[in-house]
């Protein structure tokens, strides 16, 4: 059961986690999606996410990526979290400053919309499509327009928070969900707990067991 608390979810006034994603609206451009357990980690004893993660949060993000075009993540999370092709269709892109790949379920995948970005193409490409990183500064520079040349202006970054941090650093990501898992926690807890942007503004709030679900604009 999800409990509507600020915002979008409390005007929609919410009651399931696609009625949360269906509030939350369409988007063009870069929406980014984590978990942060109650002191601010992205991964649990595990070293994935998996482990401070609830079934309300991993319905999320199966209904964020239904509505995305394009799902970016970086190599390392990819090989740690055995990211598979999404199988709502979208599309992948992996992000890697060393062109490897390897472990990946998805790399080791013939055939599907996987793209792999890296300085320099990796040996064993398979059918994948490989495109050039410019700049390790700022890897994912261009990637809103290469998304929407390709319509997929709906593009959901779930990278390790490297990558994410340096998305944010270039202004790049327009929205954002945040779960927080752990207690309970009252709108006005969840106000300054975002991971990326301190100064991001809160847009709604809603809650589960074991789980807050926020949702910003950058």
């Amino acid at each position: 059961m999800i409990s509507p608390a600020y915002g979008l979810a409390l005007e929609a006034q919410v009651s399931s986690i696609k009625e949360l994603a269906d509030c939350y609206g369409p988007w063009e451009g870069i929406r980014s999606n984590h978990v942060i357990n109650a002191s601010g980690e992205f991964s649990g004893p595990d070293g994935s996410s998996r482990s401070i993660s609830t079934p309300d949060d991993r319905e999320l993000l199966i209904a964020l990526r239904a509505k995305a075009d394009l799902v970016v993540v970086d190599a390392r999370t990819a090989r740690s979290e055995s990211y598979k092709l999404p199988a709502s269709g979208a599309a992948l892109a992996i992000f890697s400053a060393t062109g490897n790949f390897n472990d990946i379920p998805a790399f080791e995948i013939v055939e599907g919309s996987c793209y792999l970005f890296s300085p320099q193409s990796p040996k064993n490409l398979k059918n994948h499509q490989h495109e050039r990183i410019d700049s390790l500064e700022n890897p994912l520079a261009g990637v809103n327009a290469w998304a929407k040349q390709r319509g997929l202006s709906a593009v959901l970054l779930e990278a390790g928070p490297t990558l994410t941090k340096t998305a944010f650093r270039n202004g790049l990501v327009s929205h954002s969900a945040i779960t927080i898992s752990g207690e309970r926690l009252a709108a006005g807890s969840v106000a300054n707990r975002h991971p990326f942007d301190p100064l991001a503004k809160l847009l709604s709030v809603a809650n589960a067991a074991g789980a807050n679900f926020s949702y910003w604009s950058h």
